[in-house]
């Protein structure tokens, strides 16, 4: 048994530290940090891998000696650790993907909790966004804006995307129990994230193509929440809708998703779309893995040429093309589990 676990002591090591990446007790201005750092030294065991990381590494440090009041340095560090964070889950073994998954529902269970107590507590909320967050003083605002809680995240899109995050890897390794999906259901609600929505209503729709009779079997849960929040929580149900119809009413109304994301004080998919440029002569941040690269290397075409080499020689081209969408709008970068099925190998 203890033999067990000390070799099972990567996957727990990586849950852990992917849990934590939203642990900023100093306040720090960056918000997400890569604890699985340790496991840096493995790159230098896979030629192709570093050959990788190393060019990312050139270009970050070349476009932040040409733009140093840019977060070059930050995004192709984020871009190498969340990389090396999935290369390290693309190799661990059953026995240590199940020590994975186990902390990761632990954590899953522990967010639940803590999320009724922020929404019960206003000045627990305080405490946890002071301790996980630089954003001291947001809980007040979260709560106007839409009656939203943050968990153990610096903002509800964070928290929102690193649950999705989660119950990704889960699928994949078949742990995502009832128990569980109705858990993230509850949480995705609290979290009142439009970003949030869109990836659960994504991961829903791979769900039913890997896995149709598992999706009619959530489907009923799903029916269940809803309905159940709108008998005997109405008010509240009225607050976790009413910011996603007033985007859908504002992007139909003037026609521009752009623009109509600027409108909500969000920037995120203007940042992936301006990384759509055959050439950019200015260094500009990106949100999700394929934007920062493409910022990086100041062309589209890059990451695009990457992804084309990867698809002809791999064979898992089905679980690619599924995750095109997070890749090229997922974020932040850091949140790597939402990349999961890039090197996730297919199951019979």
């Amino acid at each position: 048994m203890i033999k067990d676990q000390i070799n099972n002591w990567r996957g727990f090591y990586l849950g852990l530290a992917t849990c934590l990446i939203f642990f900023n007790p100093f306040s720090l201005n960056n918000e997400i940090y890569p604890y699985w750092i340790l496991f840096l030294p493995l790159l230098f065991k896979n030629v192709p891998v570093f050959i990788f990381c190393l060019t990312i590494f050139l270009l970050g440090m070349a476009n932040y000696l040409i733009y140093p009041e840019s977060r070059a340095i930050v995004d192709f560090l984020s871009l190498i650790s969340s990389f090396l964070a999935l290369y390290v889950y693309s190799s661990l073994s059953t026995e240590e993907k199940k020590s994975l998954c186990d902390v990761f529902i632990v954590f899953i269970i522990l967010t639940f909790i803590i999320m009724m107590i922020q929404k019960i507590n206003p000045q627990f909320h305080d405490f946890i966004l002071k301790t996980f967050s630089s954003r001291h003083d947001l809980s007040s605002f979260y709560i106007k804006r839409n009656a939203a809680v943050t968990g153990f995240s610096p903002e509800p899109a964070y928290g929102a995307a690193m649950i999705v995050g989660l119950m990704i890897i889960l699928f994949l390794n078949h742990r995502l129990s009832n128990f569980i999906y109705i858990l993230i259901l509850i949480e995705l609600y609290l979290f009142r994230s439009i970003t949030g929505l869109i990836y659960f209503t994504y991961l829903t729709l791979i769900i039913s193509l890997k896995d149709f009779k598992k999706f009619l079997k959530y489907k009923y849960y799903l029916v269940f929440f809803l309905t159940f929040s709108i008998i005997f929580f109405r008010n509240d149900f009225l607050f976790f809708v009413n910011r996603p119809l007033l985007f859908i009413n504002t992007l139909f109304s003037n026609g521009n998703l752009i623009e109509s994301e600027s409108i909500f004080g969000s920037y995120r998919l203007i940042n992936v779309v301006e990384s759509f440029k055959l050439f950019n002569p200015y260094y500009t941040t990106g949100f999700s893995p394929f934007a920062v690269l493409s910022n990086l290397s100041h062309s589209f075409l890059i990451p695009v040429i990457i992804l084309l080499i990867y698809f002809s020689a791999n064979r898992r081209k089905k679980n690619i093309i599924l995750s095109l969408p997070y890749l090229i709008f997922g974020g932040p970068v850091l949140i790597w589990p939402l990349q999961a099925f890039l090197f996730e190998k297919n199951k019979k």
